[in-house]
């Protein structure tokens, strides 16, 4: 980004202006005395190293049908002298519906799948020239490298961009099956439920199921699914159909057990899913049991009936959720325990509903999280059996309500008696990374504020809404943005906080903020942790994103790759060597110049084990 390259340049005058003021006024009057005796000099001739081409890609991996932006930068790196050049870009056959072809400053052209560009450049002068490009929908697999070639000063010079295209794929695997209930009397019905579930990235086109009932049941009718197309012949259920991304197709039916069978057999029941390149099995074992009426003083009958609880919804705001369960007829209550274990030897909450759902807000807890429901009846059978349990994965949520919940808390001076610090606080349910003005010293402070949780694995959702502020305590007066500055979300850190990665959100020029994603190996904590060139991987301009406005912005990590999010819209994907091993997070924010930074953030949260919710 440009912002990103500025920044760059500007290093040396911090490491410049953080002397005294004796030897800035010297180094100054000489650097200004070198350049008036090189404005002296005669003109030179072209160089080889006069020359520098820079080309990149929006996407490192992509998927056919994709549409990827090209950007080439030519710079004529001569403080005297001017260059003619001439570049040729030769399009892979990857590549289709060539678009936006357009260049800042000289003349561009496109035939035959050849891009062609030529221009004199001043000194110090650069083009720059960007097109769009679409993947082939027809390959499966390719690793599409660019190249542009540039000329002028005698020497050919290139650079290259690629991309990984490769069709995603989908995953039956974790296909799951149950019957209700799991045991009963001869001549009596179990209903039994299949989910068909597409974890992978890809669709399944076509996926099939087979359900070959036991000798120990007959089909009993009812056969539903929630999409696709199903059937039954004999004792055979059959369903097909195409699942997205995370999509599930459930099938239910009826089995009747014979009324012949001997008491206590125990049977399974077995799905087989194929699609997606595996077979599945989903398995599930149910009881024929016999029980006797004895007309006595106790009276023993397939009592009390047993609810099921169903499968509980990832939580929402607030970490709030529902759990529900299936009604069960006569019950005056129901008995909801909440439990840390599937044991239920640590009870945390007990809650009584007459009703059949129960709604859970949990704040900043988090963890998983067991539940099991009773139906009691005091007239009739008393207690109730506990239903089997179901649990939830609740995600670290902090809204910065409770300023005790973990994050740092500072006000660091940059040098003694400076009275210019940088700042980690909470404030007004919000947490905020504030950077003073002070000149030199404060320039490419970077410091980050990581979260008191850890990703239990290297699959994880991390997200958190942002903004940048101005003229607000305490910087009053400083009604207007800075003029370069970064901050955002990291989302991989290694113990020493040495090795970050980062989200940034970056303003340059004043009014107008775009994003890249980075890595940074050689972060030195608080310096310089969003602007570290070579480690960046993708981003937007400036003014991709309005300023003073809340942004949603979030990071899916698996293992070493990264989806990025930016208020609900998917931005691309990336691989970014290393990452597995950093799962700490948090957030970032930072300036390179005089004025005040002020970066607030609400409602952080982070998902393991799964990826990101798109609101």
């Amino acid at each position: 980004m440009k912002t990103y390259k500025k920044t760059r340049m500007r290093r040396p005058a911090w490491a410049l202006l953080a002397g005294t003021s004796a030897l800035l006024l010297t180094t100054c009057l000489s650097l200004l005395l070198s350049h008036f005796q090189a404005l002296a000099q005669p003109l030179g001739e072209v160089t080889t190293n006069d020359l520098k081409v820079d080309k990149q890609v929006s996407m490192a991996q992509a998927e056919p049908g994709d549409t990827l932006v090209y950007t080439i930068t030519i710079e004529n790196q001569s403080s005297t002298v001017s260059v003619t050049a001439w570049m040729t870009d030769v399009l892979p056959v990857e590549l289709t519906n060539i678009s936006s072809l357009d260049a800042l400053l000289g003349n561009v052209g496109l035939e035959n799948g050849v891009i062609t560009w030529s221009h004199t450049l001043q000194a110090r002068q650069s083009d720059q020239i960007t097109f769009s490009a679409a993947i082939s929908s027809e390959i499966t697999y390719a690793n599409i490298e660019n190249t542009a070639q540039v000329t002028g000063t005698g020497e050919l010079i290139t650079d290259s961009a690629e991309t990984l295209a490769q069709v995603a794929e989908g995953n039956l695997g974790t296909s799951t099956k149950s019957v209700q209930p799991d045991w009963a009397c001869p001549g009596e019905q179990l209903v039994y439920t299949v989910r068909i579930a597409n974890t992978g990235d890809g669709s399944v086109g076509v996926a099939w199921m087979t359900d070959m009932l036991p000798s120990e049941v007959d089909y009993a009718g009812s056969l539903n699914a929630t999409t696709g197309s199903w059937g039954v012949v004999g004792d055979v259920i059959t369903w097909t159909g195409s699942l997205a991304s995370s999509e599930v197709a459930t099938v239910t039916f009826a089995t009747q057990i014979k009324s012949t069978l001997s008491e206590n057999t125990c049977f399974t029941n077995t799905a087989e899913i194929t699609g997606a390149g595996t077979l599945v099995q989903a398995q599930v074992p149910a009881r024929a049991v016999t029980h006797f009426d004895l007309y006595l003083p106790i009276i023993i009958r397939n009592y009390p009936p047993r609810p099921e609880l169903n499968d509980i919804p990832a939580p929402g705001a607030n970490n709030s959720y529902i759990v529900s369960w299936s009604s069960v007829s006569g019950a005056d209550r129901y008995v909801l325990q909440e439990a840390t274990d599937t044991n239920f030897t640590s009870v945390t909450r007990v809650f009584t509903a007459t009703e059949t759902s129960q709604v859970v807000s949990l704040g900043s807890s988090y963890g998983t999280l067991y539940y099991r429901v009773r139906a009691d009846d005091d007239d009739r059978w008393g207690q109730g059996p506990w239903s089997d349990p179901k649990s939830v994965e609740v995600p670290y949520f902090d809204d910065f309500s409770d300023s005790g919940s973990g994050w740092p808390k500072r006000a660091t001076e940059v040098i003694p008696e400076s009275d210019t610090h940088y700042r980690l606080r909470y404030e007004n349910s919000q947490y905020r990374i504030m950077i003073d003005p002070g000149g030199p010293d404060i320039w490419f402070h970077h410091p980050d504020a990581l979260a008191p949780y850890r990703p239990p694995s290297d699959k994880y959702c991390v997200e958190t809404m942002m903004k940048l502020e101005k003229n607000r305590p305490p910087y009053e007066g400083w009604d207007f943005y800075p003029y370069w500055a970064n901050g955002g979300l990291v989302f991989g850190a290694n113990e020493a906080n040495t090795n970050i990665y980062a989200l940034c959100v970056s303003i340059g020029g004043g009014d107008k903020m775009g994003w890249f994603i980075m890595n940074n190996p050689e972060y030195d904590f608080p310096h310089v942790g969003c602007a570290y060139q070579e480690g960046s991987a993708g981003g937007e301009d400036a003014g991709a994103l309005a300023i003073g406005s809340w942004h949603l912005i979030q990071i899916g990590v698996n293992g070493d790759r990264a989806k990025v999010y930016i208020d609900g819209e998917y931005k691309g994907r990336w691989t970014m060597d290393g990452l597995s091993g950093t799962t700490r997070v948090g957030l970032i924010g930072g300036d390179y110049e005089i004025t005040p930074v002020d970066f607030r953030f609400d409602n952080f949260k982070v998902i393991p084990n799964a990826g990101c919710t798109i609101p």
